[in-house]
């Protein structure tokens, strides 16, 4: 059974590697994009991931994601491979940064935290299906409710 959750996790992890596709039409709390941003303040590459329980492995993800100001508001970039692009814009701020969350309907979520010094890692965090709820607050941004399964740090490519 550990082994089968393994493998559906790892799943997860990368499925969202393709949330460019899916913004459109599974997708919550981001939207497709048309282009690349045109000026970023960070940007970040995904180390592999791992299981926070054990440690062990849960797949790696090819896919870059730019901190960037979307219309005066902050916003989040996932470039991934083939070049196709989702902008995440459900965000709240927090004591250890700002966050980001998008969900897949009845599957997977994703929660993204990164720190007020951007010179610092950030994390990409991995809610399996069923082990999480989304909570919306009085602003209508929905977060994470549960612990997530998986990490994977988002190292610094460049800052501005």
């Amino acid at each position: 059974m550990r082994r089968f959750s393994a493998v559906l996790l790892a799943v997860g992890v990368l499925v969202a590697g393709g949330s460019a596709a899916w913004a459109g039409f599974f997708l919550q709390g981001a939207r497709k994009a048309k282009s690349d941003p045109a000026e970023t303040i960070v940007k970040y590459s995904v180390q592999p991931c791992v299981m926070i329980s054990d440690g062990t492995s849960a797949g790696a993800l090819d896919a870059e994601y730019w901190l960037f100001e979307d219309s005066g508001r902050l916003a989040l970039y996932e470039r991934t491979a083939p070049g196709d692009g989702s902008i995440i814009e459900n965000h709240w701020l927090a004591e250890d940064g700002d966050h980001f969350f998008v969900w897949v309907r009845g599957s997977h979520g994703w929660e993204y935290v990164i720190p007020e010094d951007r010179s610092q890692e950030a994390v990409r965090l991995v809610y399996p299906k069923g082990t999480y709820k989304g909570k919306k607050d009085e602003q209508k941004v929905t977060s994470p409710v549960g612990d997530p399964a998986a990490k994977c740090v988002l190292e610094v490519k460049s800052a501005s």
